[in-house]
C-alpha cells in the first residue's frame, strides 16, 4: 500500500511539475516580447512593457493576470527605460 501511494505522489508531482513548464509565462521563458492578452503575474511582473504594435500604449499586467494595453496621453509615447509616457518631437523622435 505504501509503494502504491508513494508512485501516486511520484506521479502527481511530475505532473504539477510538467504542468507548470508548458503554462508558466512562456514569453519569459523564450524572451519574447508579451502582447496585449498575454499571462502574467500581478505580483512578480511589475515593470511597464512597451506594446510592439503602438508606441503610444504600453503594457501593464492586470490583477487578474493578464497583459493589458494602456494608452499614452496624446503626443507622448511610452519610454521603457523612463517607465512613463514622454513627448515626442514633431518628427516622432522622443525628448529625454
Amino acid at each position: 500500500m505504501k509503494k502504491i501511494i508513494k508512485q501516486i505522489i511520484c506521479s502527481f508531482v511530475a505532473i504539477v511539475m510538467i504542468i507548470g513548464l508548458t503554462t508558466g509565462n512562456a514569453n519569459a521563458q523564450s524572451g519574447s516580447q508579451p502582447v496585449e492578452g498575454d499571462a502574467c503575474n500581478y505580483e512578480l511582473d511589475t515593470e511597464l512593457l512597451s506594446n510592439p504594435s503602438n508606441p503610444a500604449r504600453f503594457l501593464q499586467c492586470h490583477p487578474r493576470g493578464s497583459y493589458i494595453s494602456m494608452p499614452c496621453a496624446p503626443g507622448t509615447v511610452f519610454s521603457v527605460k523612463e517607465q512613463v509616457c514622454i513627448q515626442t518631437d514633431n518628427s516622432g523622435d522622443s525628448k529625454s
